[in-house]
């Protein structure tokens, strides 16, 4: 046995970060007195006893860290707090443990990683910050201990001895340390014994009255394991009780209510699989010739709707990271395999509680973004909703927030079946080492602990997900000869759950070796094992013929593979524990199948509010409309989104960013199926939580409709390719409100099943925290079939006098401001609700999709929060206009009208065809429904009249700048002050960021190469961490090249030989925290690991006829190799950006005038290119770059070189965005050229070229035609 010591490192750098500025700003709520007065980042590193002198230069090079001498480590005791960072939950630097890994630092075992604030100014001794009754600001229950001392962390051991077993088996592999095992939790004991000893050892914090009714069926001698599997079982349909059981007045269960023959629900996961298919492309990965094929197949659908609530109070990035990585998985364990395309994301804000909201809100973004950009997922759509309280006559309560997740994934067509599996099946386990959280018998765990709240949380390591969806989606490019016959994701209530739905799906027994299941824990218990519900693992059904292949496959991405168990004709789940030669476990499948009981609802708790009736009037219109903007359900929202790397798949059509002037104000979100296809998929939520206090139905209509109305904007040819998904959250102390929401989901399905027009089915179904006052919540999510995603619709509007407005009002009965965005500002609960004609926005959205498809309408948007004025206002924000609005149409009280937030949509149309569309609207029955509403105007001014008075009048920069107050708001909490500057500086003077292009050079429009064995050669290299290779891949292919996908480990086998390729391309990614260090990493392993790997890059680099591209974060690893690539030692490091934090956006740059061959004939033009990267910053004041040496710059409106924000997003030096080698073979650009090669990518465009291709094709024609004629210049073969 190797024990561990510990060493301390300390980064060099001083910044201080948004995430540490927030902190900061914590930490003066502890107390005033309070300062810091550095914020450094440490590195608790667990190691062998000794470290080699050149690994321990490495490691210090890898860390940008030096060892604290005994001197510094003094100075740091005297007040300090060491926390850990945030982003790293349970284990907090998995991250930099697994860049030792893959850097073969093999005297190293494990980091920590956490920020250390000096203190000063502080009363007392620093250690009394612990005890501090507002800790909690600082400390996260769901993270690790708090250390208020560094010298604590000596205490901290999470292992005191390690399994050293590194991932590049089989053919090197360190020494193998065995662990300690505990037998204790395997031994067998009668039921009172078991039971006493559970509870005596605080498993759980207290056994259900029922518990011996539970557990009547199980023989003894009895284990412990028994026992908790029955609870977690028992839990598990609990959760799916409201979906199961008829509750309060209605015997009726919620699934059968949603039976529908058009589309099946998974209901163990919250999956919806819509039967629509429709034959297209899937780009994948061949494993067998490691070649980018484009799969050709007809495919259906999925839709995940996931909502999770009693982890944000927990803690909220964690939260957001586990829902941003739970869809992937679910998706991804569909059947045999499946492709998640993007996600969409609902958040409800809670206002008027003890919580700090923007702290919170901060969070959860940070983990969603973080984690979607880790796992190469796009973030298209979504809302934030903020639940405002209003003055109640009962007792105070509160609210709890709310978040919830959509995911879209794609299959091949009739896959949903399980007929196939047998017995005699392999189980196999593949994922990470099951780590000790979230042990999965919630809520009978122990909650109150900080140390059992850690265990109890879920993780997943976002890069690890990543890595299995690349190896399913491999073996799914196999087609009928996928060696998978089913995956299963583990997930509530860990293995023990997962192989009882294996067994469910299969109809057979199974048997498990539970000592067969990797571990990261020394001493885990049985159970821990056993219920552990740490993400990113799977279990595999193959046949066992193929388990050779699968370990193949697995080995390629780093990935270990165990065979714990198989399929038995059996109806039991048998676990045995080989350390002890028997059964822990043995039970019969019957005894969980029987159905949950349900539960009865708790005492009622009614809240009673003071209702109020006020109304919209011109005399205070003006300083409403301000403080409407100021709401963060309608204002800008552009700081929230650019953390999060949109474009990353390639496929992205439509994402929140709309027009030249990137406003976010889309309505729907578009996924493109293939870049060689216009077919799509779209998506959009709607939620009207606030409505439900004052009629439950009526909030339900109006989700339904706004779902509705913003997927009309895309072109789906009619409602029969649209699924509506409907996900309810209801107190458990509120019986009405659910026999509310069942009465009123009834009448839905009854009038879609009337129609037959719609496909309807049930979302997640949850219940919400007792004694909150929290309404009914629906979220009604709208998806659908896309027939061209060029004919998308966006709020864009032409700005010329040939153009008008018209407005179009699908509400029914009249209008109501309960629940809407008048309301919230005057903190007020009124008893009339605007209400919604939901067949008549059935028979709207049919129309909308005619008159699309016949080139009628020129711009679209529905009203939504802040009605039909807000909506205009967010028109003409986005088409870069003033405008003229005339509200005669409105009614006798126009203010009112244009403030109630009902269904509707405002849409822009030419004045020649005004009696046509009158004519197709009054045919279809929108008569006195559909009136011109005005038209934008090239000023910057908003006026609107009523019978030709003007009633209000401001100006447009002013408006502007009130609507972007939130994302203002939330851009100087980061700390950054500078860049908020720029921005509403540019807002103030008029002066915002337009994209557009000048292109000086001729290109290949719709041009498309045969892939032929003659074709040239380019290999995509990529690591494990690496996202954004597929791009890369379609736009070679589309070049001509025969594309490649190639790893390090392929090439140290002899799998790949780099002498066989004319290209290499170097894939970015936003792996391990997107920073510098895993190209270092990946840089040290060319190096270090095998000598024929270093020379084989160092011919290559070498060679005067092949080119080298890298782009995003694949820049790091070529600025770490330049001592081996000629003509780069003046190259500079990219370095963090300004901002301080992940930036993806558009960006105007100019090509300059530079020796790289794949901008020849380019200099001059302007063009519009994606950026994505937190450390894309060039500092050349000291550099030795020179003209020649840059490739591109980024330039402003007027086309003059930039270096503020948001023009220059990195804030480069002289603006550089891209440089090159002195012979112009190897380029390096921090910008992405291969996510706009095809005009469907060009997603700033109001209309979409019909061509193919953008101009962007021409980098990669450039390569090609350099490549073809250096063939030329070859000698022929003797």
């Amino acid at each position: 046995m190797h024990e561990s010591t510990l060493s301390f490192f300390i980064d060099h750098s001083r910044r201080i970060s948004p995430d540490q500025h927030k902190y900061i700003h914590r930490l003066k709520q502890v107390s005033n007195e309070i300062e810091v007065k550095e914020v450094r980042c440490v590195y608790l590193v667990h190691h062998m006893q000794e470290i080699p002198d050149d690994e321990l230069t490495s490691v210090c090079q890898l860390l940008n860290a030096s060892l604290i001498d005994h001197n510094e480590f003094d100075r740091l005791q005297s007040y300090c707090v060491v926390m850990p960072k945030p982003e790293l939950s349970h284990i907090w630097s998995a991250d930099l443990s697994e860049l030792l890994s893959i850097g073969l630092f093999k005297s190293l075992i494990h980091i920590d990683v956490a920020w250390l604030y000096v203190i000063t100014n502080l009363s007392g001794d620093a250690l009394g910050l612990a005890n501090h009754q507002s800790i909690n600001v600082l400390h996260n229950s769901a993270w690790q201990i708090l250390l208020t001392r560094l010298d604590q962390a000596n205490d901290y051991q999470p292992y005191t001895s390690h399994s050293l077993h590194i991932k590049n088996a089989p053919f090197e592999q360190s020494e193998i340390v065995v662990r300690d095992v505990s037998f204790e939790h395997s031994k067998m004991y009668d039921k009172p014994t078991a039971l006493a000893m559970i509870q005596a050892e605080q498993i759980v914090d207290h056994l259900p009255d029922n518990i011996n009714v539970m557990i009547q069926g199980l023989q003894e001698p009895i284990s412990k394991i028994e026992i908790l599997t029955v609870l977690a079982y028992d839990f598990i349909k609990q959760l799916r009780s409201i979906r199961h059981t008829g509750l309060g007045s209605s015997h009726e269960s919620l699934s059968d209510l949603f039976h529908t023959d058009r589309l099946t629900s998974d209901l163990s996961h919250g999956i919806s699989l819509v039967i629509d298919s429709k034959p297209g492309h899937l780009a994948l990965i061949n494993p067998r010739t490691r070649h980018y094929v484009d799969f050709y197949t007809e495919d259906n659908y999925c839709v995940t709707n996931l909502s999770h609530h009693h982890l944000l109070q927990v803690c909220a990035f964690l939260a957001g990271e586990r829902d941003a990585v739970k869809g992937t998985r679910t998706i991804t364990a569909m059947n045999n395999g499946a492709v998640t395309r993007c996600l969409a994301v609902g958040l409800t804000l809670v206002d008027g509680n003890h919580i700090d909201q923007s702290h919170w809100l901060d969070d959860v973004i940070s983990g969603l973004c973080l984690a979607s950009n880790r796992i190469g997922k796009p973030i298209i759509s979504g809302y934030l909703r903020r639940l405002y309280k209003p003055k109640m006559s009962s007792r105070r309560a509160g609210l709890q927030n709310l978040l919830h997740t959509s995911d879209i994934g794609t299959m091949p067509k009739d896959i949903y079946q399980h007929g196939y599996l047998h017995e005699g099946l392999r189980l196999i386990y593949i994922g990470d080492d099951i780590m000790p959280t979230g042990i999965g018998i919630n809520p009978w765990s122990t909650t109150q602990s900080e140390s059992q709240a850690s265990k109890l949380f879920p993780y997943t390591n976002p890069d690890s997900l990543a890595r299995l969806e690349r190896l399913i989606h491999s073996c799914l490019a196999l087609g009928d000869a996928n060696p998978i016959l089913d995956v299963e994701m583990v997930a509530e209530g860990g293995l023990a759950a997962a192989v009882r739905d294996i067994c469910h799906k299969s109809k057979c027994g199974a048997e498990v070796e539970i000592r067969q299941i990797p571990t990261a824990g020394r001493d885990m218990s049985v159970h821990d094992i056993w219920l552990s519900e740490s993400g990113g693992r799977f279990l595999i059904v193959v046949e066992s013929e193929q388990i050779p292949l699968l370990f193949d496959y697995a080995s390629r991405e780093r990935y270990a593979v165990s065979v714990i168990g198989c399929l038995t004709k059996h109806q039991m789940i048998r676990v045995h524990d080989e350390n002890i030669g028997q059964d822990i476990l043995n039970i019969q499948i019957d005894r969980l199948d029987e159905s949950p009981t349900g539960q009865a609802f708790e005492h009622s708790n009614t809240p009673k509010f003071i209702c109020g009736h006020s109304r919209p009037t011109q005399a205070v219109f003006k300083k409403l409309v301000k403080k409407i903007l100021h709401l963060p359900s309608l204002s800008d929202k552009t700081e929230l989104m650019v953390i999060q790397d949109r474009y990353v798949s390639g496929l992205v059509t439509r994402d929140p960013f709309v027009g030249p002037y990137q406003v976010p104000v889309a309505d729907v979100g578009v996924v493109q199926t293939h870049v060689l296809d216009q077919t799509g998929e779209a998506i959009a939520f709607g939620e009207r939580p606030a409505v439900a206090w004052t009629n439950v139905k009526h909030s339900l209509w109006l989700s339904v409709s706004e779902s509705l109305t913003n997927i009309a904007a895309a072109f789906c040819g009619d409602l029969s390719h649209v699924s509506l998904n409907v996900s309810l959250s209801v107190r458990r102390d509120d019986p009405a409100g659910y026999d509310d929401a069942h009465s009123a989901l009834k009448e839905l399905v009854d009038l879609c099943s009337q129609d037959n027009r719609l496909k309807l089915s049930l979302g997640s179904a949850d219940w919400l925290e007792s004694g909150t006052i929290n309404p009914v919540n629906f979220v009604a999510t709208a998806t659908s079939r896309v027939l061209d995603v060029k004919k998308t619709l966006s709020p864009v509007c032409q700005v010329t006098d040939g153009y008008e407005l018209l407005a179009i009002d699908l509400s029914e009965g009249g209008d109501g401001l309960a629940g809407s965005a008048y309301a919230e500002v005057m903190r007020e609960y009124q008893n009339k609700s605007a209400t919604a004609d939901l067949p008549l926005v059935l028979d709207f959205f049919n129309l909308i999709q005619s008159l699309n498809r016949d080139n009628h309408l020129v711009a679209y948007h529905d009203r939504s929060d802040g009605g039909f004025f807000i909506t205009l206002l967010e028109m003409a924000f986005a088409s870069g206009s003033g405008i003229h609005i005339m509200a005669d149409g409105f009614g006798s009280d126009p203010l009112e009208e244009l403030l109630t937030e009902g269904p509707g949509a405002i849409i822009q149309i030419r004045k020649s065809d005004f009696m046509l569309v009158m004519d197709q609207f009054e045919q279809a029955g929108f008569t006195n429904k559909i009136w011109p509403v005005g038209s934008l105007a090239d000023t910057n001014q908003v006026k609107m009249s009523y019978r030709n008075k003007t009633i209000y009048h401001a100006e447009m920069p002013t408006l502007h700048e009130h609507w972007s107050f939130f994302s203002h708001r939330v851009q100087k909490c980061h700390g950054k002050e500078e860049v908020s500057s720029d921005l509403m500086s540019g807002i103030v003077y008029n002066d915002l960021l337009r994209l557009s292009e000048k292109v000086l050079f001729e290109y290949s429009r719709n041009l498309c190469h045969e892939i032929t064995a003659d074709s040239p050669k380019v290999a995509i290299l990529r690591e494990q961490g690496s996202t954004g290779y597929m791009p890369l891949a379609m736009a070679c292919r589309q070049a001509g090249f025969m594309v490649s996908d190639i790893t390090t480990r392929d090439i140290e086998y002899g799998h790949e030989t780099l002498a066989m390729f004319d290209g290499l391309v170097v894939a970015s990614g936003a792996s391990f925290g997107d920073s510098p260090k895993p190209g270092l990493a990946w840089a040290e392993v060319i190096r270090r690991k095998h000598p024929h790997v270093f020379d084989e890059f160092k011919r290559f680099f070498s060679r005067t006829d092949a080119f080298t591209l890298a782009v995003g974060s694949g820049c790091h690893l070529l600025y770490h190799l330049r001592d081996i690539i000629p003509g780069t030692d003046h190259w500079q490091p990219w370095q963090q950006n300004s901002s301080l934090q992940f930036e993806c956006r558009y960006v105007n740059v100019v090509i300059e005038s530079s020796s790289s061959i794949l901008f020849e004939g380019m200099a001059g033009s302007q063009l519009v290119v994606s950026v994505a990267n937190g450390f894309g910053r060039c500092d050349s004041n000291s550099s030795g770059l020179v003209n020649r040496d840059v490739v591109m710059k980024y330039v402003n409106n007027h086309g003059d070189v930039v270096e503020s924000y948001p023009a220059n997003p990195f804030g480069s030096d002289q603006g550089i965005c891209g440089y090159t080698s002195n012979s112009g073979l190897v380029t390096s650009l921090m910008a992405h050229p291969e996510r706009c090669v095809f005009s469907t990518q060009e997603t700033w465009r109001v209309d979409m070229s019909s061509d193919l291709c953008s101009p962007w094709i021409k980098v990669f024609e450039n390569a090609r035609q350099w490549v073809l004629a250096r063939h030329k210049e070859r000698p022929p073969l003797s």
